[in-house]
């Protein structure tokens, strides 16, 4: 059976790529993930006809991103630099959210994706965890380093990594601080700081801090294969 898999793609309206430019783009490991589990990776550009592009999906993958801002962003130490997401990618991620919760199409976002879910439930973030939670580690980490991750049992993320040690990568400043109405924490770093997130009842609906499409191996593609699986079920 064929299953769609949206993903959304990031916007330069900065000129990073091409001074005078603007560009869409996205880490090709995205769509390898989904390839490797089965189903049809569909890159999904800022646009109106969000609806239309719904319609047509079986799943929506929310990938990583750059920075949210706080209402404030001088309530945070100076030192503190925020590299926020295009408003037109904005715009458009959270619109891709709100339709495919709508229609109850599975979603699983990673890191900026994960916080975008949080948000839409009526959640808080620590937009800066350095500023917001002082005990916390870093976790801006290189490519090599990894931390460990506390799974809750009985959550869908422990049933799927099971009780032994798991260490995973970590590349990020901001976090949830709450996950919302209808979700419920699944996983944290020994800091405390939020790992996963999952709904509590029915459609799959699930986040993830860390990025699992930088590393390749069964935990991850455990991960992908639920979200996929999740979304060939609900094409059944």
């Amino acid at each position: 059976m064929r299953v769609l898999i949206g993903i959304p793609v990031s916007v330069d309206t900065l000129g990073r790529w091409r001074s005078g430019h603007r560009y869409h783009y996205i880490e090709e490991s995205y769509a390898k993930l989904v390839e490797r589990s089965g189903a049809i990776p569909v890159y999904v550009p800022p646009q109106r006809q969000a609806d239309s592009v719904l319609d047509q999906l079986d799943g929506v993958l929310l990938p990583g991103g750059d920075d949210l801002l706080p209402d404030d962003p001088s309530a945070y130490p100076p030192e503190v630099e925020f590299n926020p997401v295009s408003q037109p990618q904005l715009e458009f991620d959270r619109a891709a959210l709100s339709g495919a919760l709508e229609r109850k199409l599975p979603v699983l976002g990673i890191c900026y994706g994960m916080q975008l879910i949080a948000l839409a439930h009526g959640g808080r973030l620590h937009y800066d965890i350095a500023s917001d939670q002082l005990a916390a580690q870093k976790h801006q980490l290189t490519e090599m380093e990894t931390h460990e991750l506390e799974v809750e049992a009985g959550s869908l993320i422990g049933e799927l990594f099971g009780p032994r040690p798991l260490n995973v990568n970590s590349h990020h400043h901001q976090a949830v601080a709450e996950p919302g109405d209808g979700l419920t924490v699944s996983a944290r770093a020994p800091d405390g700081v939020i790992e996963a997130i999952e709904a509590v009842r029915g459609t799959y609906c699930v986040g993830v801090q860390w990025h699992p499409e930088r590393v390749l191996g069964r935990d991850t593609q455990s991960l992908i294969d639920s979200f996929v699986e999740a979304c060939r079920k609900g094409n059944q």
